[in-house]
């Protein structure tokens, strides 16, 4: 059956999918930990609206953003969704649905052009709170809120569109084939984007932005929907997204397409990935994919214990390179658009800041050998001889090896860039990194073990809106965790140096109390090691 057949029950059971959606909430919100830490994310997602809607206008703050490059960023971001749209699209699908929907669905007297319509519906639901988080979050003060959701909702819903008018073109072909095709079709925009870039500035060597504006311009519709000034352009803006979503959405309708198996694949695909990410293994290769590599690492030291968990966590990153991949990926990315748009408009000590703390923050998301993927192992580690403290160094010393040495790298770069009085500090600075990486996972760590749960809702379930805003809440109570673990190191080094009237010596002592802090958080992590219950099924809710 190809057509809307059955469409009347499919409605029936969203509406009712929705009910015991709104049930489980209920029931998830009776928990005063769940509670809490919801209404922290509606918190801190309401405080930045508020702050953004009752703005005091600076004039140096208006200047500064009148100069930054919003429309140029916006634009290589919501181009890079496409990208990855495309390539998802093609590796693995988007048309996915949840186990007891496959087997109700799939084999049942539904039509495909209904399956479809199915999927629209409840990727629309995402689309809306996806593009409320957007609108609230990535909104700058001077643009009007409702014309900012508008056109964040339109882009999420070209981009389900999208993907699924290329899931289906590509549903004949099997999962290795698939793969494969990802592969170059990624590389191929990879190298049109080069010679265009490439072009560009040979055409305009003193103009990098205007060089590099053509990779943008796929998202141009929706920039000016959300950042546009000009009416003339909006309503073109508005008239072109219009246009594509809704040819987008008739040559998925009308494609002659196998939608059953198209759909039955990708849902077995999703509901594996998501029981990795349910535990911590999102980033993690397959369990074969490095049976044939050997390291050549050698054993390290015993050093007290910590030696033998350090090398099991190097061998883990280097058998499992899709993490790292990511993170360079991620990191190249961004920091390079930032440097190529923003280093007339932030000074060097801004974008220095940046490529320290993007590695550490983005690190701690996609390098995950640690406990977060040691976590059904709890039990096998706590019969080891090592004590506590040794084996929570073990465990997190590998990733702060990782992001360090991208932070050195960075470094390196700010010593040729700064100002000629600002080098000492920065080559002071840098001992001071592999302790705030280490403190900074030593945080995620110990709340992944207090809190673990992953952010799958229960039966591989996509997360809802209220298990965002719990994983907004716990990323709240992190961040001003991180924060005040720093408040020590930072006024003893500035009271040492403002009484000894000596920068240097100041910078030194908060150095000492930030290692010292290191070392008790990394002895914290493993008493709570020690207490935490390993039975917990991380795929519940």
């Amino acid at each position: 059956m190809s057509g809307l057949q059955g469409t009347a029950a499919l409605l029936a059971l969203i509406r009712l999918r929705m009910r015991g959606r709104l049930r489980r909430l209920r029931a998830n919100l009776k928990r005063p930990k769940t509670l809490l830490l919801a209404l922290l994310g509606l918190g801190f997602v309401a405080l930045i609206v508020i702050a953004q809607a009752h703005n005091d206008h600076d004039p140096a703050r208006d200047e500064l953003i009148a100069s930054f490059p919003r429309v140029p960023l916006l634009s290589f971001f919501l181009t890079a969704f496409m990208v990855t749209t495309v390539i998802g699209g093609v590796r693995q699908g988007v048309m996915a649905f949840t186990p007891a929907e496959v087997h109700f669905l799939l084999p049942g007297p539904i039509g495909s052009r209904a399956l479809i319509l199915a999927h629209l519906i409840n990727a629309s639901l995402k689309v809306v709170f996806s593009a409320l988080l957007f609108a609230a979050l990535l909104t700058p003060g001077n643009t009007p809120w409702a014309r900012a959701l508008l056109g964040y909702s339109m882009i999420f819903l070209v981009l389900v569109a999208l993907g699924l008018v290329v899931d289906l073109a590509h549903a004949k072909l099997s999962s290795a084939a698939r793969k494969r095709r990802a592969k170059w079709i990624g590389v191929g925009l990879l190298g049109v984007a080069a010679l265009v870039a490439a072009l560009r500035l040979w055409l305009l060597p003193h103009d990098a932005l205007a060089a590099l504006a053509p990779l943008g311009w796929p998202a141009w519709p929706f920039v000016q929907l959300i950042l546009g000034d000009d009416p003339q352009q909006i309503a073109l803006g508005a008239a072109l997204a219009v246009g594509a979503l809704l040819a987008l959405l008739s040559c998925a309708f009308g494609m002659p397409a196998d939608v059953r198996e198209a759909a039955r694949g990708t849902s077995e695909v999703v509901q594996r990935k998501l029981k990795q990410m349910g535990k911590g293994q999102w980033m993690r290769d397959r369990p074969d994919a490095g049976q044939q590599r050997r390291s050549a690492l050698r054993m390290l030291p015993t050093l007290g214990g910590a030696g033998p968990h350090l090398w099991r966590q190097l061998i883990t990153l280097s058998r499992t390179r899709r993490g790292l991949a990511m993170l360079l990926w991620m990191t190249s990315v961004i920091l390079g658009t930032m440097l190529f748009t923003a280093r007339d408009t932030l000074p060097v000590e801004a974008i220095t800041a940046m490529g320290v703390l993007m590695p550490m923050f983005m690190g701690s998301m996609f390098l995950q050998c640690d406990f977060r993927g040691d976590y059904e192992s709890l039990a096998w580690m706590r019969s080891l001889p090592c004590s506590p403290t040794a084996l929570a160094a073990g465990q997190l010393i590998a990733g702060t090896l990782v992001i360090f040495a991208l932070q050195l790298v960075f470094m390196v770069w700010a010593l040729f860039n700064v100002d000629a009085a600002a080098r000492p500090w920065v080559a002071g600075a840098v001992p001071m990194l592999p302790a705030l990486v280490l403190l900074q996972l030593c945080v995620e760590n110990g709340a992944y073990l207090l809190s673990p749960h992953a952010m799958p809702g229960s039966n591989g379930q996509p997360p809802g809106a209220g298990q965002l805003l719990r994983f907004y809440g716990l990323s709240l109570v992190k961040m001003l965790t991180l924060v005040a673990a720093l408040v020590p190191p930072g006024l003893a080094g500035a009271l040492v140096g403002y009484w000894s009237e000596q920068p240097a010596l100041g910078l030194i002592v908060g150095g000492a109390v930030l290692w010292l802090e290191t070392a008790l958080a990394v002895g914290l992590v493993g008493r709570i090691y020690l207490r935490v219950d390993p039975s917990v099924d991380l795929t519940s809710d």
